[in-house]
């Protein structure tokens, strides 16, 4: 249609051109349609355009064209052209945001983007051909301003804008203002720009827009914000003011964006775009400096901004603007030859530049910021591989950030922190390491690091990345490595601290501590990290820094995610911050009872022990600060405080008890001054008056406290409360003679009190109101008193506490009494009160049966036990269940803990034997309990249960396996729960006693614990420490039967039936140990002396959860069987070996060959190692069937440690069974025979055969026996047999030598004479023994130890530290046996160094020396880069070309940031791939990737299916997103080259023709189409009729042709060279 429009037009004269634009105005709006009735118009418009034909576009633009010509008068007479801009532009370019988003996004040839195109070019012409006064164009114009001023849509607005146009000559109603969409405005505002920029600058209505889009830039979307710019700085329309408006607005966002502590993923992603085109407008390389130019790039902003966006880790994007930005600015600082220096931040005291330049340095200068930009890029790089080499330059830009002669340095220090926090966020965790130790190993000395800015890097990423577990793990150098060291990081990190510290002056100091704590407590951290970091800062100089905040700072992380530590680990913390507190906390601003309270939340595990090394460093510091205001104010009130503690406050609830912490600061505090004045006077009178002192309101109280019948009992319950905590700070202490003065105050309060607490006591506990909420916690204030006065007077000497104790003995003889009456009264339970008053009876008759060692004749014990078993509460629980909230509130907790104190009390009058019980319905009624027990009361229950069990296990096997069945479904409710650990303990000592395991497979019981063990085996390898609880208890208990004589039968018969358990208990271990870390820290703090008594703790936990302890308890237990050399134990111990080789074979997969610390080579070792341990054991008429399996099966293995293990094992059965040397030989006659599979292990053999030999003239025999044999194999075809020979004879030469053995020497003078040449020459047979330790300085006798076999040999052999066994884990888990020397037939340790000082096999020695010449570069470096894999040996550092990748950044991804040469978009052609012929995936997907790099328009498939196929996406690797593809499908081929011929395409074939080109001879067109033929069939021939031409490719070779995928790149580089002006 508008073709012939057109030249309809040519026809006319140029004055009817008026008349030509209303007919095709009226021809588009007749093509928009009407809309149907009763439809809004406004509504459907934008589609019907749409979807119109194309031509529409065309006429819309030639009536652009044509009044581009005509007179600003005629533009405003034509009629029709406002009635088209109302009715047909103005719906579609104020369309819906999402509509015309993606019309204006699509391909440009879409009809959808064509008409927008087309419609604002329309507007934009009609804009400049109008009259200043006319008000289509006024209206338009101030849409335009609205759209970009105030950034709205014109999704709503459609109905408006059709309104009131009936009606062409109403004025009025053209003066509405169309609510353009953004992307329209903006594309107005570029036509309008491009068709009259000389006078636009003059427009008030431009400038007033160019103000508005600079204010919007920040809140736009990228794709709108580059528009802007363009808009803003496009060149020619830009002016000083502008320019300074711009970078005004841009530091106003870097405020803003530094001010939102939770920024969104694209914060301040503006900024950078913005800065890239205003550099690309101003930066010119070469030009004297402008106002205009120097305004941003001099201001120091604009670097912090740079390096702000180097370190956005989450878009890389703003990196790669951030990086041109650099680049850019230093070319043109350069270039500019002129000295420059931008001043530093103000707040830093250090005067060095951010940046500077002079000529004079230029050189220098250049080379480091070359340093840098490539350091930089590089770590953006994934691989290691790359990232490695280029480490190197570190040690050139630390030394650039030292001051030269000058005093001034070349680099600023926050550049490094730019790198070291770039690596800090790299993938691979060996770049990470490395980043992290050079920040410690900052010589801060000679880097001013804090003086310039450090400390935010310092306080933020450093600290943020030393949460990372993995930083911490121990790295082995040998097999002898302790795992008990501190890690590396953790000393680093405190010597950095330190010499920053030293660096610093006393207020700075006071900052630097305070702003440590700030970025310690802002983070989450791992246990390990935090104990570490927190163990360096407790050992910190000493410096009066932490206030207030800091304390609560810290007390909110223990009350947060230290609350989830291990127990053992969350009390190491708890010392280090007590010790970092009496260093750090500034005396003069924190209140004594600040500090108290705050080491009292430390102790609320214990951590605090009286006389222990923490406790006397606090007391040390309370002494140097006795004099201080602090101190004395604090002192002088303690009494007064402890005093309003105890009366309370009238204001609140005069009966509620003191919370733990302050009942613990309370009773530190009063201990500690006493202990305090003790040092300083050494008078122990003083120490009493001064705690007789701070005691007196408690005597006041606790005196009369049993007469005073109106004394408040808030006061009384506070006041016990302080006595309790008091009492067992005391009875915890270092010491507790009569000789103490603390001991002896206390003594004398409990004597003069004992009586008025125990009248108390009687009257008060029964008399509880269980409605009340604090009812039981009071029932519990007064258990722990009397828990602890009883353990103090059966501590103490007797002599000091003579009236206490006897007041304690009158107050047990009253409950012997009172307890059973109350019990028997309340007995029925009908009320939550009679519960209450029984529960609490029974604890009081468990508090007295503990009281003693004998529960003889304390009650009438079968009326009590009867009384209490037949207690019934099961009416009670079902109304607890159909009562208000309230009340079951008040109910459920009380029946749990009811529950578990009867049982407890039935269990210990069954175990004294003084009662008659019936077993089995005391069982039935247990089991029938457990289930309304939900807490940690039921490990009670189940102690009781497991006494019950023992009694039943033989008469009622059935009723005991109910009970183990209610038991572990109980434990399992509490999987996921924190009490999980207390229940399954409880339930391992209940259900895998001897008594139970030694029922037979044929009994249910046996079922259902081989079942439960089953379930633990699977869990055990990810939740560690299930299955050490049941096999090292398992494992102790039949040791100490064995141990005794009289049960072994017993314990082999138990052995016997879980023989399955057993061996899958030796082979145990997680594939990856996720707690080792844990694990090594405690051995770690097991050594560190300040945790006191807190050491032997750490020491049993960390074994608990070692993974290793289920292998070592049954290897210890084994040995213990195999020690009695009884018949018995040793047809076990066979019968236990062979089903060990059996499940060898039964893991050995089809192939034979399987990888290096793999789970089926860690299984195979295993094996092995067992087999090594039990061998010893067996006996000689088994051996030759066992001697015979492992020849077989060694035959067939492939991995270091396993084979060796095997041949040391057929080298001590032959020297221990002498027998089987003939079967060996015969062995090896067969493989000499027959296949030679697994001849190289016999090799071996033979080599270590000779030294274990029990003679001279055996030795000599042996030798002359194996010599000829392994002789001619020296001379083999296969290289690995004969060089293996070869050594073999060496070791055998080596051998005879040493051992003097001429007869042998002078036998062979030809072996002598070959092995002395040898070994002068250095060969590669001396190399292959120099390599090989297991020839080399292993003994198989003298080697053969625990050690050697579970830690020297698997480490020597490659094997995973995770695999490695510590002998010291042997004697931990049972020390008698390895104490007392009981052990003869193997050892613990190896008798001699060699195996410990032994380098590893192969490999290893070729990775530490690349690692070596790495930290020959990079000084002080301990980062093991040796761990990398790579396939070749890695390149020597140096001053050699290094890899870099290159990052291409499409306008796609960054709008508006060109960074290329501009030449190269000029030269870019139009390539267009087809491949439709092409049908195998890996081929297309080649094609893509190839295509998508070197910017192909378009690639044509077959089918859009390919897309999805696998082998395409792994060749195209993501190619497919970025690169236009386009489906034809073969039978439409031909007719769309016809349809890309008349597009003006040259159609090219790929194809070797009659008539082809040879690609170097022939010129491309720039819009040419590549046609790729099949792979098998090429192009057909009635399409080659089709093309214009076809070229090859010339060769060279014999093969007629190349793979489609590499013939199509080839071509593709041909024409991209071609378009690039290259060669």
């Amino acid at each position: 249609m508008a073709s012939v429009l057109l030249q309809d037009l040519l026809r006319r004269k140029k004055g009817e051109v008026e008349e030509f634009i209303e007919q095709a105005c009226a021809i588009v709006i007749d093509a928009q349609g009407s809309p149907s009735e009763g439809k809004d118009s406004a509504a459907c418009a934008p589609l019907s355009i749409a979807e119109k034909n194309g031509d529409i576009c065309d006429v819309i633009i030639l009536i652009a064209d044509l009044i581009s010509d005509l007179e600003c008068k005629a533009v405003t007479d034509v009629l029709g052209l406002q009635d088209l801009l109302r009715t047909v532009c103005y719906p579609v370019i104020c369309g819906p945001s999402d509509k015309l988003t993606q019309m204006s996004n699509g391909n440009p040839k879409d009809d959808g983007s064509k008409i927008v195109h087309s419609i604002c070019w329309l507007v934009a012409v009609y804009i400049k051909k109008s009259r200043q006064d006319d008000p289509v164009a006024m209206g338009i114009i101030s849409g335009i301003k609205g759209a970009v001023c105030d950034n709205l849509e014109g999704s709503n607005s459609l109905s408006s804008i059709m309104m009131g146009h009936e009606d062409h000559g109403s004025e009025s109603s053209s003066w509405i203002s169309p609510n353009f969409h953004i992307l329209s405005a903006l594309e107005i505002l570029e036509h309008i720009q491009d068709s009259q920029a000389c006078n636009l600058l003059e427009e008030e209505w431009f400038r007033e827009v160019v103000s508005g889009a600079i204010q919007s830039l920040e809140s736009v979307e990228p794709v709108i914000c580059a528009r802007l710019c363009g808009i803003i700085m496009k060149e020619g329309l830009t002016t000083h003011r502008i320019l300074e408006e711009v970078w005004q607005k841009v530091k106003e966002m870097h405020q803003r964006s530094q001010a939102i502590s939770s920024a969104p993923k694209d914060k301040g992603s503006n900024i950078y775009l913005v800065l890239c085109v205003l550099a690309n407008a101003t930066l010119s390389p070469g030009e004297r400096d402008s106002s205009a130019t120097l305004m941003f790039y001099s201001d120091v902003t604009f670097w912090m901004i740079i390096q702000q966006g180097l370190l956005c880790h989450i878009d890389p994007l703003t990196r790669k603007r951030a990086m041109f930005l650099l680049k850019r600015t230093l070319e043109v600082v350069r270039s500019r030859k002129d000295p420059f220096s931008v001043t530093c931040r103000p707040r830093e005291t250090d005067e060095s530049p951010i940046i500077w330049w002079s000529p004079d340095n230029d050189s220098k200068l250049l080379q480091i910021w070359n340093d840098f930009v490539l350091f930089y890029e590089a770590l953006g790089e994934v691989q290691t591989h790359v990232v490695q080499p280029v480490l190197a330059k570190w040690a050139t830009l630390l030394n650039a950030a030292k001051s030269d002669e000058e005093g001034k340095p070349y680099l600023h220090t926050s550049w490094l922190c730019v790198l070291l926090e770039r690596s800090f966020k790299h993938e691979g965790k060996t770049v990470t390491r490395w980043g992290v130790e050079q920040a410690l190993l900052l010589d801060v000395t000679n880097i001013p690091l804090m003086t310039q800015g450090g400390d935010k890097f310092l306080f933020g990423p450093l600290l943020s990345v030393l949460r990372e577990p993995y930083l911490y793990t121990t790295c082995r150098t040998d097999s002898t490595t302790h795992l008990d060291q501190r890690p590396l990081v953790a000393v680093q990190t405190e010597a950095l601290l330190n010499k920053l510290l030293s660096q610093l002056s006393y207020e700075q100091k006071q900052e630097f501590h305070r702003n440590l704590v700030t970025g310690i407590c802002k983070l989450m951290w791992g246990p390990v990290p935090l104990t570490l970091l927190l163990e360096s800062v407790s050992g910190l100089p000493e410096c009066p820094a932490w206030g207030t905040q800091q304390l609560y700072d810290f007390r909110e992380v223990l009350q947060s995610s230290v609350l989830v530590f291990p127990p053992a680990v969350r009390s190491c913390i708890q010392v280090f911050l007590s010790l970092a507190t009496i260093r750090l906390v500034d005396v003069s601003s924190v209140p004594l009872h600040e500090v108290f309270t705050f080491l009292a939340a430390l102790n609320a595990s214990g951590t605090l022990k009286r006389g222990e090394h923490v406790w006397q460093q606090i007391c040390n510091w309370l002494s140097m600060n006795r004099n201080t205001e602090a101190f004395l104010s604090g002192a002088g009130s303690c009494a007064k405080d402890l005093k309003d503690k105890i009366t309370g406050d009238p204001s609140e609830d005069n009966a509620s008890s003191l919370h733990e912490v302050e009942v613990d600061r309370l009773a530190l505090e009063i201990l500690m001054l006493a202990d305090v004045h003790s040092q300083e006077s050494g008078n122990g009178s003083n120490c009493r008056a001064v705690l007789g002192t701070l005691t007196v309101p408690l005597r006041e109280v606790l005196c009369t406290v049993g007469n005073r019948i109106y004394l408040p009992p808030g006061q009384a319950d506070r006041s016990i409360q302080v006595l309790t905590a008091i009492t067992g700070i005391v009875l915890n202490s270092t010491r507790t003679d009569n000789k103490d003065p603390v001991v002896q105050e206390l003594n004398t309060i409990l004597n003069e009190t004992a009586a008025e607490i125990f009248i108390y006591l009687m009257r008060r506990i029964f008399s509880l109101d269980v409605s009340k909420a604090e009812s039981l916690d009071k029932v519990h204030t007064y258990l722990d008193l009397l828990s602890t006065l009883n353990s103090y007077c059966s501590t103490v000497e007797s002599s000091g506490v003579l009236q206490a104790t006897a007041q304690l003995e009158s107050f047990k003889k009253t409950l012997v009494k009172d307890c059973p009456a109350v019990l028997i009264s309340s007995s029925e339970a009908e009320s939550t009160q009679d519960l209450f008053r029984s529960y609490v009876s029974i604890e009081l008759i468990s508090w007295r049966l503990n009281c003693s060692h004998s529960d003889k004749g304390i009650f009438q014990a079968q009326e009590l036990y009867s009384t209490i078993l037949h207690l019934e509460i099961s009416a009670l629980h079902d109304n607890k269940k159909s009562s208000s909230v309230g009340e079951r509130d008040s109910t459920g907790p009380l029946i749990g803990i009811f529950l578990g104190r009867k049982w407890s009390c039935i269990h210990r009058f069954l175990e004294a034997g003084h009662v008659t019980a019936d077993y089995e319905g005391a069982l039935r009624r247990c089991i029938d309990e457990l289930s309304l027990v939900s807490d940690t009361n039921s490990t009670l229950i189940m102690d009781c249960a497991a006494f019950l069990l023992r009694k039943l296990v033989s008469s009622s096997p059935d009723l005991c396996c109910e009970a183990v069945t209610a038991a572990w479904c109980c434990v399992m409710d509490f999987y996921r729960n924190k009490h999980f650990w207390e229940l399954y303990s409880a339930f391992v000592d209940m259900t895998f006693q001897h008594e139970l395991l030694t029922q037979g497979p044929e009994t249910p019981l046996f079922n259902t614990i081989q079942k439960i063990f089953e379930f633990i085996l699977i869990k055990g390898e990810t939740k560690l420490g299930l299955l050490n609880l049941v096999v090292s208890n398992v494992c102790r208990s039949w040791q100490q039967l064995i141990v005794e004589g009289q049960h072994t039968a017993e314990v082999i018969k138990a052995m016997t039936n879980y023989t399955y358990s057993l061996r899958k208990s030796v082979l145990f271990g997680s594939m990856k140990r996720t707690g080792r870390l844990e694990e090594e820290l405690l051995l770690y703090l097991s050594t560190n002396d300040t945790l006191g008594s807190l050491k032997g703790t750490l020491t049993t936990t960390s074994i608990e959860r070692d993974p290793a302890l289920v292998r070592v308890a049954v290897i210890n237990l084994l040995i213990r069987l195999g020690e009695t050399k009884s018949p018995e134990s040793q047809t076990f111990l066979v019968h236990f070996l062979q089903s060990l080789l059996e499940e060898e074979k039964a893991v050995t997969p089809e192939k034979k060959c399987y990888v290096l610390n793999s789970q089926v080579h860690r299984i195979k070792q295993r094996v092995w190692q067992a087999a090594l341990v039990v061998i010893n054991y067996i006996p000689q008429e088994s051996s030759n069937a066992i001697f015979k399996q492992i020849l077989i099966q060694l035959a067939s293995e492939n991995q270091s440690s396993a084979k060796h293990m095997m041949e040391w094992l057929v080298v001590l059965m032959i020297h221990r069974f002498p027998s089987t040397v003939e079967q060996f030989w015969a062995r090896l006659d067969q493989m000499i025979e027959g296949s030679r599979c697994g001849f190289s292990p016999i090799l071996i053999i033979m080599s270590q055969l000779g030294a274990v030999q029990p003679s001279r003239e055996a030795k000599v025999s042996f030798y002359n026996k194996a010599v000829p044999i392994i002789f001619p194999w020296s001379l083999a075809p296969t290289v690995s047999l004969r060089v293996q020979s070869q050594v073999a004879l060496f070791k055998i030469w080596l051998d005879c030598r040493r051992d003097g053995l001429t007869e042998v020497l002078d036998r062979y003078p030809t072996l002598n004479a070959c092995m002395e040449y040898n070994e002068n020459r250095g060969s590669a047979i001396t190399n292959k023994m120099e390599g090989n330790f297991f020839l080399k300085d292993f003994h198989p006798l003298l080697d053969y130890s625990l050690e050697t076999i579970f830690q020297s040999l698997p480490y020597l052999t490659l094997v995973i530290d995770d695999e490695l066994v510590i002998p010291d884990l042997f004697l931990q888990e049972s020390p008698d046996l390895w104490g007392d020397d009981s052990v003869k037939s193997i050892a613990l340790f190896n008798s001699r160094e060699t195996l410990r000082l032994a380098q590893k096999l192969g490999t290893a020695a070729d990775k530490r020396k690349s690692a070596f010449q790495l930290h020959s570069v990079i000084p002080k470096s301990s980062v093991d880069l040796s761990v990398i894999d790579f396939k070749e040996r890695p390149l020597p550092l140096g001053g050699g070309d290094v890899q870099k990748k290159i990052t291409p950044l499409r306008e796609e991804l960054a709008p508006g940031f060109e960074e290329s040469d501009p030449t190269t978009e000029a030269n870019k052609g139009q390539l267009v791939v087809v491949a439709t012929l092409v049908d195998r995936m890996p081929n297309l997907g080649g094609l893509c990737r190839t295509g998508e790099i070197f910017g192909v328009e378009r690639l044509v498939i077959g089918s859009a299916r390919y897309l999805e196929d696998k082998s395409f996406l792994g060749l195209s690797v993501t190619a497919e997103k970025w690169l236009p593809i386009k489906e034809v499908r073969p039978s439409e081929l031909k007719d769309y080259l016809t349809e890309m011929r008349h597009q003006g395409y040259t159609l090219v074939g790929l194809e070797q023709t009659a008539n082809s080109i040879q690609i170097n001879d022939y010129r491309f067109p720039a819009k040419t189409l590549i046609l790729l033929g099949n792979e098998r069939t090429g192009i057909p021939v009635e399409l080659i009729h089709h093309l214009d031409v076809c070229v090859e490719i010339p060769q060279l070779g014999y093969i007629r042709s190349l793979n489609v995928h590499v013939s199509g790149a080839l071509l593709i580089w041909e024409y991209t060279r071609q378009m690039l002006g290259l060669g």
